[in-house]
């Protein structure tokens, strides 16, 4: 079973996001803010990390910049809904740190759902 580390600081979409991939055949963790999200990764490193780019205490850029330094191999799928900048800006810089994959909130299951897929592999 696929597990997959959530940061986001939305409450409401944490919750989302477990609703949608558990049933989907994902183990599903959560966090809350960068910092928590960088030591629960420590903890137990996911198959994949969903991290939005605005988050407390830990900006996404940073986590992913943390979280790279920890296991070069992680594979971040960065989630963005704009905020200061267009949302494209926020998720080019993240691919320029290293995601591998960024939806732009608000995004469909469906596209939730392929981009855990090619992210994974076969």
């Amino acid at each position: 079973m696929p597990s997959v580390l959530v940061i986001e600081g939305a409450t409401i979409l944490r919750h989302l996001f477990r609703c949608v991939l558990e049933p989907e055949g994902y183990e599903v963790r959560e966090a809350a803010d960068g910092e928590a999200g960088v030591e629960a990764y420590r903890q137990a490193p996911a198959d994949v990390v969903l991290c939005d780019v605005f988050l407390p205490r830990l900006g996404g850029l940073g986590v992913i910049q943390e979280l790279l330094r920890l296991d070069p191999a992680v594979k971040v799928v960065a989630l963005s809904g704009g905020g200061l900048w267009p949302a494209g800006d926020d998720l080019e810089n993240a691919r320029r740190l290293g995601a591998v994959a960024a939806l732009a909130k608000p995004f469909g299951i469906d596209a939730l759902l392929a981009a855990l897929r090619r992210t994974l592999g076969p």
